[in-house]
């Protein structure tokens, strides 16, 4: 049986890092789950990913820098492997302001 993996981080750019993981779909095949770590002087995580991976996404974000640090998340739209890890990362990065399109502020107000 196969179950949903988590993979190391892989930079993909300069001081960027992917923190991908993999979940099976039955006779479909595989579902891509991917959050980005952008680095600067306003450090960005892009998408939470599923709340399944939560401890393996802190462990690889607090690897990478001190998680108070973290200046803004960037949710790129609200399903749930976007969003899965959304408040255990806004309660353990106190500095980070949520930043999404129109249609995900509307959402995330329901």
């Amino acid at each position: 049986m196969d179950i949903p993996t988590f993979t190391p981080p892989l930079e993909v750019a300069p001081a960027t890092f992917q923190f991908g993981a993999w979940v099976p779909l039955p006779m479909l095949g595989w579902l891509p789950v991917n959050s980005y770590l952008v680095q600067g002087t306003q450090p960005v995580l892009v998408d939470t990913g599923m709340a399944h991976f939560r401890e393996d996404l802190v462990r690889a974000l607090a690897e990478r820098m001190d998680p108070k640090d973290l200046r803004w998340i960037w949710i790129t739209h609200m399903d749930a492997d976007h969003v899965g890890n959304l408040a255990a990362l806004l309660a353990l990065c106190p500095r980070a302001q949520v930043v999404t399109n129109p249609l995900g502020v509307a959402k995330m107000d329901l």
